[in-house]
């Protein structure tokens, strides 16, 4: 397969997508914090969904520093939901994206000190986006 090249990406294509990638982010944040988690599902891809499900995935998770503290072990997809997105996730700010394949961007946001962060990993879908997980090519 030929490599994606990023910069063959048209400005109009780029401009809608980062469009379409804030509104979406910006319906995320409503979402996460009403806590609506059927909503939620509805804007995961599949692979998200199965990766984020899977008792190791959960299991790995659940060693975090905070969730230990607080006693949480992750045992399902809406545990994820109510104790690691839910607590991170209410307001984020998409500033830029990045074109990792044709179908493909990675939601960046920047920081004060110049840091551009990863939000989300987004994938199209015919003509929506969802959160995906990220994929080598």
């Amino acid at each position: 397969p030929i490599p994606f090249d990023a910069a063959t990406v048209p400005e109009e294509t780029r401009q809608g997508a980062l469009a379409s990638v804030k509104v979406l982010v910006e319906e995320l944040n409503g979402i996460i914090r009403r806590k609506d988690y059927d909503a939620w599902l509805t804007r995961l891809s599949e692979e998200y969904i199965a990766h984020f499900s899977a008792p190791e995935v959960l299991g790995e998770l659940s060693k975090a520093k905070t969730l230990q503290r607080q006693g949480i072990v992750l045992a399902t997809l809406l545990d994820y939901f109510l104790y690691v997105v839910y607590p991170s996730r209410q307001y984020d700010r998409v500033d830029d994206i990045e074109f990792v394949a044709a179908d493909r961007v990675k939601a960046i946001t920047v920081t004060p000190k110049g840091e551009r962060l990863v939000l989300y990993e987004l994938a199209k879908y015919g003509d929506t986006w969802k959160i995906s997980i990220g994929r080598q090519p």
